[in-house]
């Protein structure tokens, strides 16, 4: 055989190699197969099968089987049955094992020596190879003996390294099913049915997998840090909100409690005041009978006499006598008639105890898991990379448009929340409200005019308890009370300064006594109605003293009851208690005055966060405003002239959610601000190019309400299609 061929051949055997799946490799592409090597030079005498060189210097100890790359790995020199090969030898049941020399007849023997199996033909092949006359070949299905002390030293000398105490061969394998280093013999004994791999396998590029178990190691120990953050986090957070719930179920049970006990107080009272006529009753009969029986005595005092006296007695006394007896005695039996007594009893009608089981089944606590703020679930710790994957580009994640929860951190703060259980955004309703917002509008109404459920230049609006739209219809000086729908409840108030009169009014709520609270601008008052719109109480004068007003706009209700207005032109906001009396006010006059503010403070609307603290939106100076809840200074501003979605232009009606998220009716932008983000702003009808948002509220469910005005250029093309309140 000439070089050539010999290197030709050499270059074919290293390329099928190259490309050939391992037997061991389960990770496709990701282990690196090492270069065959090159035979040694030899002279055509001592040249030897070069196939026989390639095969036994790439897989080591021959015997190893091929598989389809369908199959999946077994154990090591495990094969499936092939179409193409022999049939199984006998005394070798449930074997089939291939020769490792010519890879296509079956195994029958084995070579001590050269760990190989061999089929008959390789057997003589192999025993008149010059390098193999003193090799001990034995049949392959009997188990190595093992080997004297002699040969071990011997085979000690000839290949050093740990070695199998069994079969005295090297540890060259690993079995990853019972975690030990194990020989070639041990592979096709004790452990034939487990996954054994090559050592050199393992170890190969064993700093890159050092490196990626330790990399793993950090990420782990930094996760579960991190976890264990959390679970303090989440055990501080449960008892608090442990601590709010319980207030709130006390809270909620005790109104119903109240509920019965007033009931049980009205009954009590009822049976004492029947208690109290029927005896009533009862001594006027005995006092009537005994005078009955009286009279009767008398009479029959009066008879015996004129019976002794009858010989003596002219024909008409006597007759006389006798008629005035008979009369008395026909009143005292008509009198004993009518003051006989009923024999009566008191009862008890029972109450449905259905209710009784209802009110059992009523509330309930459960367990919810909370989900990360874009509804996801936290990942969880990816399986370690044991090969390193190919150097990537890292791309850097771009950070999210940061959009503060609040105006200031100030603003929004729950901390305060759980003294008071209900809801502040609609006072008395008992479920905290959540904003929610829909892309168009569900309901519009309330269309231009002086009719029923019609309105001119409204304002005010708010939601009471029962998800009730209370509007204050300005021009029309009265307010309207609509349902979810749209369609009118009922409506009260006329112009005029008498009470339940108004002038221009404008801002407009409810408390938790269900009263309704409208502030009367034109005529610098605040009216306070019941829930039926039934006049009650007013406090406020024109004026600049304490408790007096000079065109008031807007006004909102604390969890304490009291009631903020904002005094527009007086460039302030007074806090009066829920009777009307003056607590505090504070003055907006050269306050945070700066050259970017175009004139004073005009004060128009206002809310209260959860935390207690007052939101004024001043109107003038395209801004908001955050006062304590003592009204002695401002914690924050925010907001200057313009477009962009933290600017405002002349913002008006306020609104704020249970959870403390801010909702801005942006009125010259024609948009609504929630939260401060992006606005709600639709591009087309029902709200016109002209018109502008006044006032929003916020329904039971969520939804937003929002009242639009057209603007003072075009109010006489306003159409008489045209909605001015739609629910989001």
């Amino acid at each position: 055989m000439n070089r050539a061929s010999h290197e030709h051949r050499t270059l074919l055997y290293s390329e099928l190699f190259q490309g050939a799946s391992m037997w061991d490799n389960r990770n496709s592409g990701s282990v690196q197969v090492e270069p065959i090597r090159s035979p040694p030079a030899l002279d055509d005498s001592e040249a030897i099968d070069l196939e026989e060189f390639v095969v036994n210097t790439r897989l080591g100890a021959i015997g190893t089987p091929r598989q389809s790359p369908k199959e999946e790995d077994g154990a090591v020199g495990y094969s499936s049955p092939s179409p193409a090969s022999d049939e199984t030898p006998p005394n070798y049941p449930g074997m089939n094992y291939r020769c490792g020399n010519c890879q296509m007849h079956h195994a029958i023997s084995r070579c001590l020596s050269c760990s190989d199996i061999l089929c008959e033909d390789c057997v003589q092949r192999h025993v008149y190879r010059n390098l193999a006359n003193d090799h001990m070949i034995v049949p392959l299905h009997v188990p190595p003996p093992p080997a004297p002390s002699c040969a071990m030293a011997a085979m000690a000398n000839l290949n050093s390294g740990p070695r199998c105490a069994l079969h005295n061969e090297s540890l060259r394998y690993v079995c990853e099913t019972c975690f030990m280093n194990v020989c070639q013999d041990c592979t096709l004994w004790e452990h034939k049915d487990h996954h054994c791999v090559l050592a050199m396998e393992v170890v190969d590029n064993a700093h890159g997998k050092l490196n990626a178990i330790f990399n793993y190691g950090k990420m782990g120990t930094q996760k579960i840090k991190c976890s264990i953050d959390k679970a303090v986090i989440y055990s501080q957070a449960i008892e608090r909100e442990t601590c709010e719930l319980a207030n709130r179920i006390r809270k909620t049970m005790r109104a119903l409690c109240a509920a019965v006990e007033e009931r049980e107080r009205a009954l009590l009272d009822r049976l004492e005041k029947m208690r109290y006529q029927k005896l009533t009753i009862l001594s006027d009969q005995m006092t009537g009978l005994r005078a009955a029986l009286a009279g009767i005595a008398q009479t029959s005092v009066e008879l015996t006499k004129a019976q002794q006296v009858l010989p003596t007695l002219s024909q008409t006394d006597l007759a006389l006598v006798l008629v005035r007896t008979e009369n008395q005695m026909f009143e005292f039996s008509e009198m004993y008639k009518s003051l006989q007594p009923k024999e009566e009893v008191f009862t008890f009608v029972p109450p449905n105890f259905d209710l009784a089981t209802e009110i059992k089944k009523q509330g309930d606590v459960q367990l919810q898991e909370r989900r990360m703020p874009n509804g996801e679930l936290p990942e969880p710790l990816p399986p370690p990379v044991m090969m390193p994957p190919p150097p990537v580009e890292e791309r850097r994640p771009e950070p999210p448009e940061v959009m503060p929860r609040e105006l200031s951190p100030a603003f929004g703060d729950t901390s305060s929340r759980s003294e008071f259980a209900g809801s502040l955004c609609i006072p008395g309703h008992p479920f905290p409200i959540r904003v929610r917002y829909t892309p168009g509008p569900v309901v519009s109404f309330a269309f231009e005019g002086s009719g029923e459920g019609e309105v001119s230049r409204p304002w005010g609006v708010c939601v009471d308890r029962d998800g009730q739209i209370l509007l204050a219809d300005r021009r029309n000086n009265r307010v309207q009370v609509f349902g979810q729908d749209g369609k009118l409840r009922f409506m009260f108030g006329t112009q005029g300064q008498a009470n339940g009169q108004f002038d221009l009014p404008a801002g407009i709520t409810t408390d938790q006594m269900r009263r309704i609270i409208v502030v009367d601008k034109d005529n610098h008052r605040v009216q306070i109605f019941s829930h039926t719109g039934t006049f009650m109480h007013k406090f406020g004068t024109f004026g600049r003293e304490c408790g007096q007003f000079q065109y008031p706009w807007g006004v909102c209700v604390n969890a304490k009851g009291d009631i903020l207005v904002s005094d527009s032109r007086n460039h302030r906001v007074q806090l009066f208690n829920h009777s009307g009396h003056f607590i505090a006010r504070f003055n907006f006059d050269g306050i945070h005055h700066t050259r970017s503010l175009k004139g004073l403070t005009s004060p128009r609307g206002v809310t209260c966060t959860p935390a207690g603290n007052f939101i004024v939106s001043d109107f003038e100076n395209h801004r908001l405003m955050i006062v304590d809840p003592g009204l002695t200074r401002i914690i924050a501003t925010k907001g200057f002239e313009g477009i962009p979605r933290q600017d405002f232009s002349r913002p008006s009606g306020l609104c704020v959610d249970d959870e403390g998220h801010v909702i801005v009716a942006d009125s010259k932008n024609q948009r609504v601000l929630v939260d401060v983000r992006p606005e709600i702003k639709p591009d087309r009808p029902p709200m016109h190019d002209k018109d502008r948002p006044t006032d929003i509220a916020l329904l039971p469910d969520g939804r937003l309400v929002m009242v639009v005005e057209t603007s003072p250029e075009s109010r006489d093309c306003v159409g008489p299609n045209q909605a001015f309140v739609h629910i989001y």
